[in-house]
């Protein structure tokens, strides 16, 4: 059984492979695949057959009017019994395409209604948003949804969210996320003031091009609330997210700037072990409340996959390098555990390895995956003493 949590807990996406080993190992891991369900381990091709996967999570797109339809015949042969969805279901991403279209989301609210104990649902779309009356009136069901993530439709969001924060759905949110592509209609704090009565809400995540409309009246007002993180969802804003928050119009100690760069992986995280960017957030807070980390800082460094950098601005990255000391490694893994997965292989980073930042001293983990600045692992409040690897990089002044 060990051998079968390890993999579990490393490979989220086998998990439907290992259910169907044997009887047993099905009963071992029936309640954690049922537990969190996102595209990283079902997707749906467009004639609705139903596949396990193991690909990258950003690569997948879940179907969800394909899923709905399938959700009473083969859905539940693969993973369950629909009982144990409605039963043991508390937290859902859904990625769906809209297309523009209000009749495209009525399955969504057919699926919703079989997962009353939801604790968390997020609900990405490709398309509009979501408008749909019906769908909110099945979320007015969710006595019990605690984290929401929504995404504002870009036609007529002051509309939408005079209608929509007044709804029971929102009684029991603590943590809300609000996703919002720039329209033509500004938005106006007159239309999200609902913001400041919502009962329960002590976390509030606005991206970048909402917060800039109504980041001043959102912190004058909701004073329940104990985070407000602004958002920045692509790779090419983190010099922008940094300049934001060097120039806040406001000094409010709950701000804080982050990119967020992998939303699913984030998701994953949170849904699985707690450790997502609210657990950062509200750790850097917290240090800055108690006096570790200046007031005037409000910029969280993300945690940045490596595929996501440009590989072939290594030679240039390193014309710059004065000198690279690369301490012996005992071994080709990293025992560090920082919530995620606990080891790391090496043998794959060390011929690629970048370097991003103007710190000094970057700790590497996962080889082929991911870079951790040793600064922002620091941060967390976690130890050092299991690295055995670390790689000190010396920049020379002009570097970027």
């Amino acid at each position: 059984r060990e051998v079968f949590e390890t993999a579990a807990t490393k490979h989220h996406s086998a998990i439907p492979t290992l259910l169907r080993v044997c009887r047993r190992v099905h009963s071992w891991y029936i309640r954690r695949f049922n537990r969190a369900l996102s595209p990283a381990l079902f997707s749906f091709d467009l004639q609705g057959r139903a596949a396990a996967v193991s690909c990258r999570v950003d690569s997948i797109l879940l179907w969800i009017h394909q899923f709905a339809v399938l959700l009473p015949t083969q859905f539940p042969s693969r993973i369950g019994e629909s009982k144990n969805l409605k039963q043991a279901v508390r937290h859902l991403l859904l990625r769906y395409d809209s297309g523009y279209n209000r009749e495209s989301q009525i399955p969504i609210s057919k699926f919703l209604s079989e997962m009353p104990g939801l604790e968390s649902l997020a609900l990405i779309m490709v398309g509009n948003g979501i408008d749909s009356d019906e769908i909110f009136n099945v979320m007015d069901g969710l006595r019990i949804l605690k984290r929401l993530n929504l995404c504002v439709p870009s036609r007529q969001p002051g509309a939408w969210a005079r209608s929509i924060l007044s709804r029971s759905l929102f009684l029991a949110v603590t943590h809300l996320e609000l996703y919002y592509e720039a329209g033509v209609e500004a938005p106006s704090w007159v239309d999200w003031a609902a913001l400041a009565s919502l009962p329960a809400l002590t976390h509030l995540c606005l991206e970048y091009e909402l917060a800039r409309h109504i980041l001043l009246p959102t912190s004058d007002n909701c004073k329940q609330l104990t985070l407000l993180v602004i958002a920045f969802w692509r790779e090419n804003l983190v010099v922008t997210a940094q300049d934001y928050a060097q120039h806040l119009p406001i000094q409010d100690s709950r701000v804080v700037v982050m990119v967020i760069l992998k939303f699913q992986h984030e998701w994953e995280q949170g849904a699985r072990f707690g450790n997502d960017f609210w657990a950062r957030a509200d750790a850097f807070v917290a240090r800055r409340r108690d006096g570790d980390v200046k007031r005037s800082i409000s910029y969280i460094r993300s945690l940045i996959p490596i595929d996501t950098l440009y590989l072939q601005s290594f030679t240039y990255l390193f014309s710059f390098v004065h000198y690279v000391c690369l301490l012996k490694c005992f071994g080709t893994r990293v025992g560090v555990d920082f919530g995620l997965e606990r080891f790391y292989d090496l043998d794959d980073f060390l011929p690629k390895l970048i370097h991003l930042a103007t710190d000094p001293l970057e700790l590497v983990r996962n080889g082929a995956k991911r870079v951790l600045l040793v600064s922002q692992f620091c941060m967390e409040g976690r130890s050092l003493g299991d690295v055995r690897c670390v790689i000190v990089i010396v920049l020379g002044a002009d570097a970027d």
